[in-house]
């Protein structure tokens, strides 16, 4: 087994009669230009012809990139096959097969084989990512991405699920909003949290080599370049796997290939990514503005796509009873408030900002957050606006229902019969 880096937390595992593309994102920004690459894809255009098969773990755009997969559809060959879990929606497979591509869906825990020696497994975990185990040869691999794992029994779990691994590849840092300049204890805490994460399921795993992946990321935007001060690097990472962990922490620069039992040069890796973050002094900044008038009439459309997508006296109810409360978004490029709610019309007027009360983001992010039903999951993660706490659980709270739909469900009276996708909204929410 050989794995060739492609980027974040893409890569190739390549074996005699197979070659598996995991989670490509090649080019561009993601998350409505709130991240960027660390450092730029630089595979050459011949070896895409080579892939037999693309796993995507989940549909975030920093995993299932339809600009990346677009620009390389012409370099596959016509056979390639594209694995992904089943879901509710079938967003992804319906994309893919319209593009072309052959797709097997696979269940939660089903073996599928991509080669003479070599089977795959895709596990699903809340709230909508999946993890991957494949074994060739007698040699294993586990990709975690960014599945979240919150304790010892979920470990346990996935290790009764995959047996022995040799190769362990997981997450590093923050990759969400995590409060609002100044904010540093808790920047700090949630990034110390990943690596505990990571250790625990090291501890429990134990592979032979793990590598720190899924993070080589920047919050590229000037209304969140802040979140990159306290958060993990490559450096940070490595240094703590060294220090608490008994596997071997493995780095590799784009188009690095590298199989067990290979060294590699690991200060000079780690320090191409640290050269490639200093890079980034400052963020960017965004030219498209939508006038007040705009912004009501999308918050509008939103209101009435939700509302026939979903039991009207159900969401009607829910805000009458305060579940779903008032949203204020103060938009900081028009300097007006705009509220939102399910049972009055949106208006716009002139005020100051209220750090209490408000969520704050310029026009464009506000457009997006609700032109889109993974609007608030978009804005959640790049980390483009300011909040309390206390707001922005009200905001998730109350644009849930659009997240709902997201996933192929509604927000209606069998709801409360749907357990497995309310325990994983609860396992969002404890994230």
């Amino acid at each position: 087994m050989k794995i060739r880096w492609i980027n974040h937390a893409s890569f190739v595992v390549e074996g005699d009669d197979f070659k598996l593309l995991v989670d490509p994102w090649l080019i561009g920004a993601a998350f409505n230009n709130g991240w960027d690459l660390m450092a730029p894809t630089i595979t050459e255009d011949s070896y895409w012809a080579q892939i037999t098969h693309i796993w995507f773990s989940h549909e975030h755009p920093d995993h299932f990139s339809p600009p990346s997969i677009n620009s390389i559809k012409d370099k596959l060959s016509p056979g390639v096959v594209v694995v992904y879990q089943e879901t509710v929606d079938k967003r992804v497979v319906g994309y893919c097969r319209a593009k072309g591509y052959q797709v097997i869906e696979v269940k939660d825990r089903q073996k599928i084989r991509i080669g003479h020696e070599t089977e795959i497994m895709i596990g699903q975990v809340p709230f909508y990512d999946s993890w991957l185990f494949l074994e060739s040869k007698g040699q294993t691999l586990l990709n975690l991405n960014d599945c979240v794992i919150k304790g010892r029994r979920q470990v346990a779990d996935i290790k009764k699920a995959c047996g022995s691994v040799d190769i362990l590849l997981s997450q590093f840092g923050y990759a969400n909003w995590e409060g609002n300049p100044g904010d540093d204890d808790r920047q700090k805490a949630s990034a110390s949290e990943k690596l505990r994460r990571l250790q625990l399921v090291e501890s429990e795993i134990r592979p032979r080599y793990i590598f720190p992946f899924a993070s080589f990321v920047i919050f590229s935007h000037d209304e969140n370049f802040y979140l990159n001060a306290n958060n993990n690097t490559v450096k940070i990472a490595v240094d703590f796997i060294k220090n608490h962990c008994m596997s071997e922490p493995i780095v590799l620069k784009p188009n690095d290939s590298w199989e067990p039992g290979q060294g590699i040069p690991l200060a000079e890796n780690v320090e191409f990514y640290e050269q490639k973050r200093l890079g980034w002094s400052s963020g960017k900044t965004t030219t498209k503005s939508f006038s007040a008038v705009e912004l009501v009439e999308i918050i509008e459309k939103y209101k009435e796509k939700v509302l026939q997508k979903n039991s009207r006296l159900l969401v009607r109810a829910a805000a009458d009873l305060g579940f779903f409360k008032t949203i204020t978004f103060y938009v900081r490029d028009l300097d007006v408030a705009i509220n939102f709610d399910y049972t009055k019309k949106a208006e716009a007027r002139q005020r100051q900002y209220d750090d209490e009360t408000d969520v704050k983001l310029s026009s464009d992010s506000l457009a997006f957050l609700f032109q889109n039903e993974y609007g608030f999951d978009t804005l959640s993660v790049n980390g483009r606006f300011r909040s309390s706490r206390k707001v922005e659980n009200h905001m998730f709270r109350v644009l849930s229902v659009g997240a709902l739909n997201n996933m192929g469900l509604s927000f209606s009276f069998t709801l409360p019969f749907r357990w497995r996708i309310i325990s994983r909204a609860l396992a969002k929410l404890a994230a």
